[in-house]
């Protein structure tokens, strides 16, 4: 009766213990499956937000591309001014206007730069201080479909970089009509071929230069939907 009452007692130790074994067993595969999840999604929110500094680059090269651009306009444009010796019977008028159209071209080339440069800080202040909590904060589910930055562009920086642009054409356009009014006031006959070649300037930057790029400029938030 000993020997059947130790033989019971030992076969539910064994069985208890195989099923402390099996529990452990499976809550170090619950634990391995929950550690290799935390690495990937560490990792993938790792990449986003790689690919958003990347984007961020992106943005900040083309914003210093434009100021450059219009710095060196700004420079031809005063300097075409300055150096514009008009005769004392040359006509008020078209002094007047030549004047005006140059001042205003530099003005708008200066106000785009002062735009780009004034996104610029804001783009990379974004980068600095919110970037990494937005990619943070984000559903490992959205991780693939939402984008901070572009959030944020569409939201605060869009309009602006196309009010710099358009700053920009309209300072290059102001800066070609204002050497064929110099050229008008300086010269009797040469401004018709300065102005000629001014217009076929325009037509060409138009619609050879930038008008099969104009699609670049068009910005549209698509929101996604996960598919299930």
């Amino acid at each position: 009766m000993y020997e059947i009452k130790n033989s019971r007692s030992w076969r539910t130790e064994d069985i208890n213990h195989r099923v402390d074994e099996i529990q452990h067993r499976n809550d170090l595969i619950k634990r391995r499956l929950e550690w290799r999840r935390e690495d990937q999604e560490r990792s993938r929110r790792i990449h986003k937000l790689a690919n958003e500094r990347r984007l961020v680059d992106s943005r900040v090269w083309q914003l210093n591309a434009i100021s450059n651009a219009a710095v060196l306009v700004t420079l031809f444009g005063r300097q075409g001014y300055v150096e514009s010796h008009f005769n004392s019977n040359t006509n008020a008028a078209l002094v007047f206007i030549q004047g005006t159209t140059s001042v205003v071209s530099i003005v708008c080339t200066m106000l785009c730069v002062l735009r780009c440069v004034l996104l610029t800080l804001s783009t990379l202040k974004f980068a600095t201080n919110d970037l990494e909590q937005k990619v943070h904060d984000l559903s490992i589910d959205r991780l693939d479909i939402e984008s901070p930055f572009n959030d944020w562009w569409h939201a605060r920086g869009h309009l602006y970089f196309l009010w710099s642009y358009h700053l920009f054409r309209a300072g290059v356009g102001l800066l070609v009509i204002s050497m064929t009014l110099v050229n008008c006031a300086l010269y009797k006959w040469t401004w018709y071929s300065v102005g000629s070649l001014s217009f076929l300037t325009i037509l060409v930057w138009q619609w050879r230069i930038e008008g099969p790029w104009r699609h670049v400029l068009a910005y549209s938030l698509r929101e996604d939907k996960p598919t299930s």
